[in-house]
């Protein structure tokens, strides 16, 4: 969560507080100076997370944020990110590569092209904001949009990226993935990065890196249990509230 000035959520809402990841950036909040994270866990909104957790345990996206929760008197645990549980098919995969990396990281994309005899896709990392204005409207269009995007990343030959919101899903879907970001300790990534091949961009470019474009590695596996434990998670949320 990065703006928390409309937080918490209204009364009437019952939410399963799941993936939650507290930024500590205080760049984009309404509040000059003052982190997502800090705002969150002090006054009526650590009061709310109490309540919460009177009905069910927080779970959150990374271990910074569970030791957040943890050091001001929550119930939490590491849940990892929903987009492990994403399952869309792996059955149209293509010859081409895809490469989805910041501006500041096309030298990435330049030096794939000169490692591989396969074709190579460029994405942009976040949709332009012009394409978002039109979506804005209707949420089908939004889901269909999301679809399209993550079939893609499903039939891709493999995934070289900078976006964990991108690598994640490719686990998820069994897409061959190479994480390429500067820094691999960021808080972030905690409890997540390690079930995915990493590398630093200058690592890459020196071709300091045991991934084969053209015969791409199967990923690691050791995700899946934590992707099992939020599917059965969510599906008990969403019985209960049938039921409720």
């Amino acid at each position: 969560m990065y703006d928390p000035h409309r937080w918490p959520p209204a009364p009437c809402i019952d939410p399963l507080v799941v993936s939650i990841h507290l930024s500590r950036n205080t760049g984009s909040v309404k509040r000059p100076g003052v982190s997502p994270l800090r705002e969150l866990l002090t006054g009526a909104n650590l009061e709310w997370f109490r309540e919460i957790t009177m009905k069910r345990k927080i779970g959150t996206r990374d271990h910074p944020t569970l030791d957040a929760f943890q050091s001001a008197g929550i119930d939490a645990e590491f849940s990892g990110c929903l987009t492990l549980t994403l399952q869309v098919p792996r059955d149209r995969v293509s010859d081409r590569i895809l490469s989805i990396v910041y501006r500041a990281n096309q030298a990435v994309t330049h030096k794939l092209r000169e490692i591989t005899t396969m074709p190579v896709d460029e994405l942009k990392p976040v949709m332009p904001k012009r394409r978002i204005r039109w979506l804005q409207p209707r949420t089908p269009d939004k889901l269909e949009a999301a679809q399209k995007l993550l079939h893609r990343y499903a039939n891709a030959h493999a995934v070289v990226t900078d976006r964990l919101h991108v690598a994640l899903p490719c686990l998820a879907s069994g897409t061959p993935v190479l994480f390429v970001h500067s820094d691999l300790e960021d808080p972030r990534f905690g409890g997540l990065i390690d079930h995915v091949q990493a590398v630093t961009p200058d690592d890459f470019l020196a071709g300091r890196f045991d991934f084969d474009f053209d015969n791409p590695p199967a990923n690691a596996t050791t995700w899946q249990p934590m992707a099992q434990r939020l599917r059965d998670r969510c599906n008990v949320f969403v019985r209960e509230s049938l039921t409720a």
